[in-house]
């Protein structure tokens, strides 16, 4: 089983390298086999096909992004710095893995129409998490109290669109030079 998890490993790390050269859409089975070195065969075996190849892709850079946030969240006991760590962390893993970033912002839909109901059950999960940390934080008077579905665009969607915009090369800057400015401006949209 170990080894199988390993195949299956290196050639979603495959996947990806292939992504960051040719684009998704120029990528084909046999250039992940050659990247990968694994078998035609047991590439559709664990994954059945391109777009599982995509879909398998997309819910392991998630894990790869969230585990580490989940993480640094368990480290924060105020507010303030749970709001701070979310905006950083975007940031920061952005800034430290861009290809996998850009995976995660450019292939949403042809993942999430391979395997919507695991990516809804993992999300749904994982925002679990992290209401509970924003309802106590509501409750002790330290975040302000707005429609849950608003936090995610309040809090991390300005860090969230100038890192779609420096993927796409639209925004020549240094990530490291907003992590500040946009954890502050996070914290002053939502903190008490």
């Amino acid at each position: 089983m170990a080894r199988s998890d390993a195949r299956r490993t290196e050639i979603l790390d495959a996947a990806l390298a292939c992504y960051a050269k040719l684009g998704w859409a120029a990528t084909t089975i046999a250039d992940v086999r050659t990247e990968s070195g694994a078998s035609t065969g047991s590439i559709y075996h664990h994954f059945g096909s391109k777009e599982g190849v995509a879909a398998a892709l997309y819910i392991e850079l998630l894990r790869r992004y969230r585990e580490p946030l989940l993480e640094r969240l368990e480290r924060t006991r105020s507010a303030r710095g749970f709001v701070r760590t979310l905006v950083l962390h975007h940031l920061d893993w952005a800034a430290a893995h861009p290809d996998w970033a850009r995976f995660l912002n450019e292939m949403r839909s042809e993942a999430v129409a391979v395997n919507a109901a695991e990516l809804r059950e993992s999300t749904r999960r994982f925002l679990e998490l992290l209401a509970r940390r924003v309802d106590a934080y509501i409750e002790a008077g330290e975040i302000v109290k707005m429609p849950k579905q608003l936090y995610a665009s309040v809090i991390i969607g300005p860090a969230q669109d100038v890192v779609r915009q420096w993927l796409r090369g639209r925004l020549e800057l240094d990530l490291a030079e907003v992590r500040t400015p946009l954890a502050n401006a996070a914290w002053r949209a939502v903190g008490c």
